[in-house]
């Protein structure tokens, strides 16, 4: 699976990519979906994705921390989300197909439960 990934990873034409760069630059903040989340909310990304941060020596990038993504991220969400960042170590933008994918998989599942537990 990781290897087809790898082969079809490039399927965005030019034009498509192009049309949703002003959605990264300045999204509306008061239509976004998110904003009808009423439940605690898991937010996963992947320490070195190009997509949603920046390498490492970026200056005008987002660095990928729990913090920093919590900060760029609240505003799209209702206050009742309670957002909560998880960053994958050691991976990249694909979660489920990176090697990770088990440690990933587990801190997920780690987060359900003490969810549960609040209850």
């Amino acid at each position: 699976m990781i290897a087809l990934d790898e082969r079809l990873k490039d399927t965005v034409s030019g034009p498509e990519f192009l049309a949703a760069l002003p959605e990264f630059d300045s999204p509306v903040v008061s239509t976004a979906p998110s904003q009808a989340i009423k439940v605690p909310t898991l937010l996963v990304v992947g320490e070195h994705d190009r997509v949603m941060c920046t390498f490492p020596g970026d200056p005008d990038g987002l660095a990928c921390t729990p913090h920093n993504v919590a900060e760029q991220e609240r505003v799209y969400y209702s206050d009742e989300a309670r957002l909560y960042v998880l960053v994958a170590p050691n991976t990249g933008h694909d979660l489920q197909l990176h090697l990770s994918a088990p440690a990933t998989g587990e801190a997920i599942l780690d987060w359900l439960s003490k969810l549960g537990a609040e209850d």
